[in-house]
C-alpha cells in the first residue's frame, strides 16, 4: 500500500455524479418496493402469478437494456445525452405508472427499463473518465459511486415505502420527483469525451477485464449460493417480522458504514486490485463461517454473531465490487468505457440467476454457508499465491495495480 500525493484529490464533479446516481437508485428501488403490492391489491387488481410475471419480465429486461444503452451512449449520441434522456424516460414512467390503468403500466414499466438502460452505464462512464488524469483516485472514486448507490438504495425503498401506506399513488410521485432532481443534476456535470486510441498490449489488458469481470462474477456467484442459508439463518435467529427486517437492514447499513471508510482510505493510498480481492475472498470466507457457527444457535449470540458476519462481509463486497470499473478504466479505451461496463455486469446477473434467481443451484440449506466459505477460502490463497508470482516477475509494475509508477496517466488511454 503506498500514498497518494496530496495534490490528487476528488472534485465537485465527483459528488455531483453520486448525487445524481443516488437520488435514481432512490428513485428506482422506492418504487420497485411498492410495485408489487400496487399490482395485486391497487385497482388494478391483478393476480399474484400476473403480477409476479409482469415484475420479472421487468427486472430481468433491465439486464439487456443496460447492454444497448452502452452501445447507444459510445457509438451514437454520447454518454452524457443518453444518461439525461435515460433519466427522463425514468421520470416519465414513473409518473405514468400514478395511472390506475395497465396500459399505462406497461409503458411505464417499458420507460423506466429503457431508461435505466440508458441511464445507469452512461453516467457510470462519464464518472470514470474524470478519473482519467489522476487514475491513483479510481479506486476511491469508484467507491463514493459505490456507496452512493447503496445509500441511495436504502433510503428510496425506507422512505417511499414509508410513504406509500396511505396512497401509492403518492409512492409514485415522490419516485418520479426524485428522477426529475437526478435528471437535472447529470445536466449540470461536464461533458467529457474521449478519443479513440490504441495500444501496444491489447491482448495483455483484454485479459485483465476478463479476469475481473470473472472474479467479479465469481464473488456474486459464491454469496448468492450462500443466500440460502443466510435466509434460513435470519428466519431462525429472528423469530418475528420486526426482527427479521432488523437483521436484513445490517447489510445495507454495513456497506454504507465500510464504504465510507473505504473511500477515506482509497483517497489517501493506493493497493494493487490483485491484494484486495485476496483480502476481500479472505473476509468473505471469515464472514461465512460465523454464519455457518450461528445456525441452530439460540444463545444470546445469535443476533450479534449475525451483525458481525454482515459487517465483516460488508468489508469484502467494499473491497472487490468498485474495483472492477477501476480496472475497466485503466485498461479499457474510454472512447468505449459505457459498453463495457454494461458488458461487464452480465456475468454478475447471470450469476445471481442461476445461483439462487432459477433455483438451479439454490436449497443447500445452511451447508451452502459451509461451502460458500470453503470456496472463498481458497479463493483467497489462489489470488494471494498469484499476486506474490506477480509481483517476482515484475518488482515494480503487477498486474492490476492501480497506477503505473513508471509513468503518468495518458489523457486518452489508459496507463497499465
Amino acid at each position: 500500500m503506498k500514498k497518494i500525493p496530496s495534490q490528487e484529490k476528488h472534485t465537485s464533479q465527483t459528488f455531483l455524479y453520486a448525487g445524481a446516481k443516488a437520488l435514481e437508485r432512490a428513485s428506482y428501488y422506492g418504487m420497485r418496493s411498492i410495485l408489487a403490492i400496487y399490482l395485486i391489491n391497487g385497482q388494478l387488481h391483478l393476480t399474484e402469478q400476473n403480477t409476479m410475471e409482469l415484475y420479472g419480465w421487468f427486472v430481468g429486461s433491465i439486464a439487456f437494456m443496460v447492454v444497448l444503452g452502452g452501445i447507444i451512449g459510445d457509438f451514437f449520441i454520447g454518454n452524457k445525452t443518453a444518461a439525461i434522456t435515460g433519466g427522463i424516460l425514468q421520470t416519465i414512467g414513473c409518473f405514468l405508472l400514478c395511472v390506475p390503468d395497465i396500459a399505462c403500466v406497461y409503458t411505464g414499466l417499458t420507460a423506466i427499463a429503457v431508461g435505466s438502460g440508458l441511464f445507469t452505464p452512461n453516467i457510470l462512464a462519464n464518472f470514470g473518465k474524470t478519473y482519467l488524469s489522476k487514475m491513483k483516485l479510481a479506486d476511491g472514486g469508484f467507491t463514493v459511486f459505490y456507496v452512493s448507490i447503496n445509500f441511495g438504495a436504502l433510503i428510496g425503498t425506507s422512505l417511499i415505502t414509508l410513504l406509500a401506506l396511505q396512497n401509492h399513488v403518492f409512492g409514485f410521485c415522490i419516485a418520479g420527483f426524485l428522477m426529475l432532481l437526478s435528471t437535472v443534476m447529470t445536466a449540470f456535470t461536464k461533458t467529457i469525451t474521449a478519443e479513440v486510441t490504441t495500444t501496444a498490449a491489447v491482448s495483455k489488458r483484454a485479459e485483465k477485464v476478463a479476469f475481473a469481470i470473472i472474479v467479479l462474477g465469481i464473488f456474486w456467484a459464491i454469496y448468492s449460493y450462500a443466500g440460502d442459508g443466510i435466509f434460513l439463518l435470519v428466519s431462525e435467529i429472528g423469530r418475528n417480522m420486526t426482527r427479521s427486517s432488523l437483521l436484513e437492514s445490517f447489510s445495507s447499513l454495513f456497506v454504507i458504514v465500510t464504504g465510507t471508510a473505504a473511500i477515506l482510505v482509497w483517497s489517501a493510498f493506493y493497493l494493487q486490485t490483485i491484494w484486495k480481492w485476496a483480502l476481500g475472498f479472505g473476509f468473505a470466507a471469515v464472514a461465512f463461517g460465523i454464519f455457518f457457527s450461528l445456525t441452530g444457535s439460540v444463545s444470546g449470540f445469535a443476533v450479534p454473531g449475525y451483525a458481525l458476519a454482515t459487517f465483516i462481509f460488508s468489508i469484502a463486497e467494499m473491497l472487490i465490487a468498485p474495483s472492477l470499473y477501476s480496472v475497466l478504466l485503466r485498461n479499457c479505451n474510454p472512447k468505449y468505457l459505457a459498453t463495457l461496463i454494461a458488458i461487464s455486469g452480465v456475468p454478475a446477473f447471470l450469476a445471481f440467476y442461476y445461483s439462487g434467481g432459477s433455483g438451479i443451484l439454490s436449497g443447500g440449506g445452511f451447508a451452502s454457508l459451509l461451502y460458500a466459505m470453503i470456496a472463498s477460502a481458497v479463493l483467497a490463497v489462489l489470488l494471494m499465491i498469484l499476486a506474490m508470482k506477480k509481483r517476482r516477475k515484475q518488482p515494480d509494475q503487477s498486474a492490476f495495480s492501480s497506477v503505473n509508477e513508471n509513468s503518468e496517466p495518458l489523457p486518452n488511454s489508459l496507463s497499465t
